[in-house]
């Protein structure tokens, strides 16, 4: 049997480092923070422009509706139009605020005219899709490492609940009423083979591993003056790593396993966003993740009845070894580029991951579905306790998909 994360009662002491991963986060921050420094320069209302060129679009259908809207609408009280395309501050309730362009005097909302409310939505509603590559690196310090390629899909759906005006200074970032203006879903799911090192166990080449990730993101996005960008956001994650390496075996004659880890946490993060020229725009994200709690399955099962009885002369089957885990964080950068199309845009993100996780609870082992408990010394009732040791996982790669 593989003994490589199946420890006895005094948890193995050790330690692991967070500087490569926290130096490839810095480095994206310092890249992209220096590509818009004059994003947060107080500009002229002349100067304003949306964010993106199917956003302009989209504001120019929507002025064009606006007029025809008015015409057989209520009247506006004195005032003038410049002339500008309008941005505008759509709401859930179908109504919008006046034109940026329009001075001199107050201008009445009216209700959007019926042909509004699917140009709206579709403006308020976009899904991202492509695929994603990386380089996939877990390691126990002292004890093994497995490292590897893997490929896969992703997918985001973003629904936002209010276009917010452009502000020009931080004054002006909380001055609309709904603070969470856009709404997220993502998705992901990527596998491959890695390859396992350790100096007690051996090694072996083409394990499989598989990545599933599920998360929600709540957001405030504030648009900046001339063309940028600044969004907070937090949310809930949960993420399932799956080792399906049970029943080979090492070049040292051990057996391996099944493992599955299983994380739900808290993200936090930043994104700041930038266009640039000719139709591409940039956008950096840094984000933390506070742990909240996971589960580790390891299957000792699939090395069949390897455990001997002292008592009895017996072989037995272990039973599958859950440990609960209790203490970690995570970390994650990316710099998304984006070309942006009348009708989508092109994506090209390279991005890291970081997880660091601390020693799991202990768990007792156990056979026949637990009616068997495993005791180093019965009469002492010392037993035999499994954990899963301090580790960390790094990905970096790069995402690459369609924006619509």
């Amino acid at each position: 049997m593989n003994r490589n994360r199946i420890r006895h009662f005094d948890p193995r002491a050790g330690g692991s480092s967070v500087y490569p991963a926290a130096f490839i986060v810095c480095l994206l921050l310092a890249v992209g923070w220096g590509m818009w420094p004059e994003v947060l320069a107080a500009e002229t209302d002349e100067d304003a422009q949306p964010f993106s060129y199917r956003q302009q679009l989209i504001n120019k259908e929507l002025s064009q509706q606006e007029m025809l809207g008015e015409k057989s609408g209520p009247e506006n009280t004195e005032g003038s139009f410049d002339g500008r395309s309008p941005t505008y501050n759509l709401s859930g309730d179908g109504r919008g605020s006046a034109p940026l362009g329009f001075t001199g005097g107050e201008h009445k909302a009216c209700p959007f005219p019926p042909e509004r409310t699917k140009a709206v939505t579709e403006a308020l509603n976009r899904v991202e899709v492509g695929l994603e590559t990386f380089a996939f690196s877990y390691r126990e310090p002292g004890v093994m490492k497995d490292r590897g390629c893997l490929t896969g899909v992703y997918g985001v759906f973003t629904h936002r609940l209010a276009d917010n005006q452009h502000i020009k200074t931080f004054k002006d970032a909380w001055r609309d009423k709904l603070k969470v203006n856009k709404l997220s879903v993502e998705g992901r799911f990527a596998g491959g083979d890695v390859d396992y090192e350790s100096e007690e166990t051996g090694t072996r080449d083409g394990l499989n591993f598989y990545v599933f990730e599920l998360r929600g993101l709540l957001a405030y996005e504030m648009p900046l003056i001339p063309s940028g960008a600044i969004t907070p956001f937090f949310g809930v994650g949960f993420r399932y790593l799956k080792d399906d390496s049970g029943g080979k075996v090492s070049s040292t004659n051990n057996w391996f396993y099944d493992r599955e880890s299983r994380y739900f946490y808290l993200p936090i993060g930043l994104e700041i966003s930038r266009r640039m020229k000719n139709r591409w725009s940039v956008s950096l994200t840094c984000e933390y993740d506070i742990f909240l709690v996971g589960k580790q399955k390891s299957h000792l099962e699939n090395g069949g009845a390897t455990v001997l009885s002292s008592s009895d002369g017996q072989l037995y089957v272990l039973d599958t070894l859950e440990n609960d885990q209790e203490e970690g964080f995570g970390l994650r950068g990316s710099l998304k580029f984006m070309k942006s199309h009348d009708r989508w845009d092109f994506v090209f993100e390279p991005f890291v991951r970081y997880w660091n996780l601390k020693d799991s609870q202990l768990a007792q082992w156990t056979s026949n579905s637990g009616s068997l408990l495993w005791y180093y010394d019965p009469a002492r009732e010392y037993p035999v306790y499994g954990y899963e040791p301090e580790n960390n996982t790094t990905e970096y790669g790069v995402r690459i998909g369609f924006y619509y």
